[in-house]
């Protein structure tokens, strides 16, 4: 019987640290997005670049994988 409880006991383990797993990996994934749609907007709201300017911009992030 103490062998089914040791088992469960290692099953929830290693669910919860897959779980914790997988939500710092969406974390991570959330964060690398915001930070690429930031530098867009930085790109795409700046006064001081002219339209070719930005478009070479968002091509050398994109070939950069950036984003």
């Amino acid at each position: 019987m103490n062998l089914i409880y040791v088992c469960f006991a290692i099953y929830v383990i290693v669910d919860l640290i897959s779980s914790l797993s997988r939500a710092a990996e969406h974390s991570a994934r959330e964060a690398a997005h915001q930070k690429a749609m930031n530098a867009i907007k930085n790109i795409v709201e700046s006064e001081d670049n002219s339209s070719d300017e930005k478009v070479a911009s968002l091509k050398l992030m994109f070939r950069n994988d950036v984003l």
